[in-house]
C-alpha cells in the first residue's frame, strides 16, 4: 500500500503530461457480432469498447460491426485483420488482411491496404486486401481519393452513386462489385 501511495504522484504527473498515455480514449464499440472477434488478442462480445491503437481480427465466416464515435461505421468480414491507429483522425485504418465495409459521414477518414490508400469524406466504400498484391476498392456511394501506399501520390479520384469497383495493383483497373451487398450497407447503416 505504501509503495502504491509513493507511485501516485508519478502516475498523476504522467497522466497530466501525457494524457493519451494514461488511458486510450474510447473511440467506439462492437455493435454487432456474428462468429468470433478479438480485440488485441482477447475475445470480444457485443458492446466491447474499441480504442485507438486496437487490433481487431475476425474468424472464418464471422461478421463484426464496429461503430466509431458517431461518424464512422465499419463491418469487418471473415478473416479480417486491421489496426485502428493512434490519432485515427490523421492516420489511416490499416487493413492487414481481409475485407472492410465503411460508412463515413462528415470527417476525413482513410483505409490503407497493401497497394493503395482510400481517403474519403461522406462516403460508403468497401476495401479488400487481395493477398498482398492488389487492393480491391468499391465506391458504393460518394467520392473517394485513391493514393499510393505512402499516401503521397494520388492515383485516382472517383465518384459513384452505386457501386464502382477497382483493383489497384501495378495500375488501377475496373472490377465488378465483389464481396459485399446492398443489404450489408443497409444493415451497417442501421447500427
Amino acid at each position: 500500500m505504501t509503495r502504491c501511495l509513493r507511485l501516485l504522484p508519478t502516475l498523476m504527473l504522467t497522466a497530466l503530461l501525457f494524457p493519451g498515455a494514461a488511458v486510450a480514449a474510447d473511440r467506439g464499440k462492437v455493435a454487432f457480432l456474428e462468429g468470433t472477434l478479438t480485440v488485441n488478442g482477447k475475445p470480444a462480445v457485443q458492446g466491447t469498447p474499441v480504442r485507438e491503437g486496437d487490433r481487431l481480427k475476425t474468424g472464418q465466416g464471422s461478421r463484426a460491426d464496429v461503430v466509431m464515435e458517431s461518424d464512422v461505421r465499419m463491418r469487418l468480414f471473415g478473416k479480417t485483420d486491421l489496426v485502428i491507429p493512434a490519432e485515427s483522425r490523421r492516420n489511416p485504418v490499416r487493413l492487414l488482411a481481409g475485407r472492410l465495409l465503411s460508412i463515413v459521414t462528415g470527417r476525413p477518414y482513410s483505409v490503407q491496404g497493401d497497394t493503395a490508400v482510400a481517403g474519403v469524406r461522406g462516403t460508403t466504400f468497401y476495401v479488400a486486401s487481395e493477398a498482398g498484391e492488389r487492393t480491391y476498392i468499391c465506391i458504393c456511394n460518394g467520392e473517394l481519393d485513391i493514393h499510393d501506399p505512402t499516401g503521397r501520390e494520388k492515383i485516382a479520384q472517383v465518384a459513384a452513386e452505386h457501386h464502382r469497383g477497382f483493383r489497384i495493383g501495378a495500375a488501377p483497373e475496373d472490377a465488378p462489385m465483389l464481396g459485399h451487398t446492398d443489404d450489408d450497407i443497409a444493415e451497417l447503416r442501421a447500427r
